[in-house]
């Protein structure tokens, strides 16, 4: 009796779970809602005794297999949710986050950028905007004259009793020029022969007769030469309201640059063909070398000066070539200080002092074009000027480099001299140039003789002879050498003057009067230079801190802001400057450096 309750129940439990696992047929949401999702069968399949299997199981047992073979598998959907898949994806995330944050940070420099162009521009379109409009008030000015002018005028020439006899209104030019007609014969022209004479013509055409009157209305007349006025007032404006600049910033910095570049160069060249030897007699009993160490005190300070007498530079010209870099371009820049390079000092300088007083009471384009109109003129004036400007700076720069070579000691010189001397003495009413080519010394015999001192030469020497032969024999060695250093200064001169309306750039060298200033000069020994501590001043004065030379020049813009036409007493300006090169400087610590 149990065990066919359990054959029974058996068989209801296989029928059940044939029932379960047999196949049906999906409806449309059915399968939209789990199409997905994989579905996996891992039930195992059961065993059904072969005695109850009937067609209807075997045909549901055929189909069950047939749909689990077309079923199609998805392995890699569990495999692609590994812990080293997601690490992959996760690092590939952080790299392309990382990348598009450094891309952000490249985009807001741009913006950065962008928006202060943009804002250089509205300040610049605002200027202009302010400049045109004065030069519309200063239109609507002249018209407005005009027009007062024109009905002041019509009573004078236009009777209203007379129509018929009226005069034509003319111009300004018109009547100065009848005017003027009138009066070549020596009788003056009344009212009622100006009124009766007919319209100014060309030679070419018959005149009208002299007592014939106009019948047609002649008002045009006025407004032709009104406007024709007002168009040449306006091309006066434009002319001075231009900002237009032939040159850019950063072609001054580059001359500039070349400019300290060939200074370097010749201080180098003339001091290494030298010879030197402080114990010279001739150079202490001379005194042409008395009044060339005041000339050069009063040049470069006598710090320096003393300096240069005082050392012995036979093993080490360095403060001999600095020394020449310093008198170079302390020449320069104070012959690029002038207002007109060239011209009488007096005259100059009431022309600096006239642009210095416009340069505040006027705007920037108007003062700048003064500048460049009157230094242009001065030019067509004199047109040696650039020629005598570059002869005259070549040889200041003769003259002062000699100056330091005698008080520096230089023996290669006076060596020559007196060799000379001793060989065949020269005329002293000859002229420095009327030497023939084979007196001149070479390069050769310049550079040997500083190993030979002359015992046999004369210690009667005529100074001011040794003085002239040694600037003779720089001007043959080094001529061309300077002259095309002075022609590069006045070239940079005629372009700051003529060549730049928007600014006004000025070369800036360092007195030896002026403390030392990291913000507007650069020390040339910096890296050399021990640093000073606290405390070690002595009296308040710094010797080693001190300025003693400007080796390189540098380069200071200077531009007035606003539009305003006239400064009063109490009216502000702002002057902006901007130092765009600092001057190298030489201070008194060199001698630290060159003691160790």
């Amino acid at each position: 009796m149990l065990s066919l309750a359990s054959f029974h129940l058996r068989n209801l439990y296989d029928t059940a779970l044939d029932y379960l696992n047999s196949p049906r047929i999906p409806s449309a949401d059915t399968t939209t809602r789990h199409e997905s999702v994989p579905v996996t069968n891992n039930t195992p399949p059961t065993t059904t005794p072969l005695s109850i299997l009937t067609p209807a199981h075997i045909h549901y047992a055929q189909l069950r297999e047939r749909l689990d073979a077309a079923r199609p598998s998805n392995p890699t959907h569990a495999s692609g949710q590994t812990p080293t898949y997601m690490r992959r994806e996760l690092d590939y995330t952080k790299t392309e986050l990382a990348r598009t944050k450094s891309d952000v940070a490249i985009l807001e420099e741009r913006c950065k950028v962008l928006e202060k162009t943009l804002k250089d521009t509205r300040d610049m379109l605002r200027t202009r905007e302010v400049e045109v409009e004065k030069v519309k008030k200063e239109r609507d000015r002249e018209r407005a004259l005009s027009q007062r002018r024109r009905s002041d005028s019509v009573p004078l020439y236009q009777s209203p009793q007379k129509p018929e006899a009226a005069q034509p209104i003319r111009s300004s030019f018109e009547l100065r020029t009848n005017g003027s007609s009138n009066h070549l014969d020596g009788r003056p022209t009344t009212t009622k022969s100006l009124v009766g004479a007919g319209p100014l013509t060309p030679p070419s055409l018959p005149s009208a007769a002299p007592g014939a009157t106009t019948t047609g209305p002649r008002s045009p007349t006025l407004p032709v030469s009104l406007s024709d006025e007002e168009r040449a007032r306006n091309r006066s404006h434009e002319a001075y309201m231009t900002r237009t600049d032939s040159w850019s910033g950063a072609q001054v910095l580059q001359t500039l640059h070349d400019i300290n570049a060939e200074i370097l160069q010749f201080a180098a060249s003339a001091t290494e063909v030298c010879s030197f030897d402080q114990s010279d007699s001739r150079m202490l009993s001379s005194s042409r070398s008395v009044q060339s160490m005041h000339d050069t005190s009063s040049r470069l300070g006598p710090n320096l000066a003393r300096i240069l007498s005082g050392r012995d530079h036979s093993q080490d010209p360095l403060l001999v070539q600095l020394a020449l870099q310093g008198c170079v371009t302390m020449c320069i820049a104070r012959s690029l200080s002038a207002f007109c390079l060239g011209f009488p000092a007096e005259s100059d300088n009431i022309l600096s002092q006239i642009y210095a007083r416009m340069s505040l009471a006027e705007p920037q384009p108007t003062s700048s074009k003064w500048r460049a109109l009157t230094h242009r003129n001065i030019h067509a004036l004199y047109p040696t000027l650039d020629d005598y400007a570059t002869h005259k700076l070549a040889e200041s720069i003769i003259r002062w480099a000699a100056d330091i070579f005698l008080i520096s000691g230089c023996t290669s010189f006076l060596d020559m001299y007196s060799s000379s001397l001793s060989s065949s003495p020269p005329k002293l009413s000859s002229s420095p140039n009327s030497r023939s080519l084979a007196s001149k010394p070479s390069y050769a015999s310049f550079a040997s003789s500083a190993a030979s001192f002359s015992t046999t030469a004369s210690t009667n020497t005529n100074s001011t002879n040794a003085v002239t032969y040694m600037r003779d024999t720089l001007r043959s060695h080094f001529g061309d050498q300077i002259r095309r250093l002075a022609r590069s200064a006045t070239r940079l001169a005629m372009t700051l003057r003529e060549e730049i309306l928007s600014t006004s750039f000025d070369v800036v060298a360092v007195d030896h009067t002026q403390p030392f200033d990291s913000t507007v000069m650069v020390d040339m020994f910096k890296e050399y230079t021990p640093i000073r501590e606290e405390g070690s001043v002595a009296n308040g004065q710094d010797t080693t801190s001190s300025v003693l030379a400007t080796t390189e020049l540098g380069v200071r813009c200077t531009t007035r802001m606003g539009t305003k036409e006239r400064v009063g007493l109490d009216e502000d300006i702002t002057i902006e400057r901007r130092l765009l090169l600092k001057p190298k400087v030489v201070l008194g610590s060199i001698l630290e450096v060159l003691d160790r």
